[in-house]
């Protein structure tokens, strides 16, 4: 739940006293070692809400032949992560519906809640209420299902949810006279029964600006489509 949207840490292994001496190198005792396994089981177990979960590996790094380890943890837009209920380890108890985070270098305290405009921006990650045009068209191509519409001449693709974002394939005659001589275009089509090819342009738009553009060739009588190699 960190809000700066990138990989988190957790060093396992060093002190801090918070003197001009800086970190102390420790290492990691034997007994109290997690592997990534471990840890990734120790995450499965838990009641996390929508079953999103912190994707996590761990990394170990040698420093004065003393070994500690990294704890990644992968930037995600399914925050905020939180649990539906309370998990109790010794004293401590980590409350079902609270949403920690971390601002500089100071955690959400275990029996309170984050800030609400924290935990506002976190929901607005995961909604991807900030994403700029082409961030926003990334996560929407994952879901190949909810674009509508064709293709095929000339009609246009688009996101049944956001229809700002459409596709086409523009008739381009020049840009197939001028690849018809193509070597590697002739070697893909010479694989297919029907050794005839063209040669269009893909667009991809946000209202009537281009995000996205790509030459896209149909192979085989037309019955394949494939990008530009």
């Amino acid at each position: 739940n960190n809000l700066v949207n990138r990989d988190a840490y957790i060093i396992v292994g060093v002190a801090d006293s918070k003197s001009v001496q800086g970190v102390s190198v420790l290492g990691v005792p034997d007994e109290h070692r997690k592997s990534q396994q471990n840890l990734i089981d120790f995450l499965r177990e838990k009641p996390f809400s929508g079953n999103y979960r912190p994707s996590v590996y761990v990394q170990t790094i040698k420093i004065d032949g003393v070994d500690i380890d990294v704890i990644v943890i992968k930037k995600s837009s399914n925050t905020p992560f939180y649990l539906m209920h309370p998990f109790h380890d010794g004293q401590k108890t980590v409350r079902s519906g609270h949403i920690y985070t971390r601002v500089g270098y100071t955690n959400t305290p275990i029996d309170r809640i984050a800030d609400f405009d924290k935990v506002e921006h976190l929901w607005r990650r995961r909604f991807g209420i900030d994403l700029s045009a082409n961030e926003r068209l990334l996560q929407l191509l994952k879901r190949p299902e909810d674009w509508e519409g064709s293709m095929n001449d000339g009609e246009k693709k688009f996101h049944s949810i956001f229809p700002e974002f459409q596709a086409t394939i523009l008739d381009d005659d020049y840009v197939n006279e001028s690849n018809q001589n193509n070597c590697i275009l002739k070697n893909i089509a010479d694989c297919y029964m029907d050794k005839g090819f063209s040669v269009s342009t893909l667009e991809i738009t946000y209202h009537t600006t281009v995000l996205f553009s790509i030459r896209v060739i149909y192979i085989d009588g037309a019955r394949h489509l494939i990008p530009f190699p």
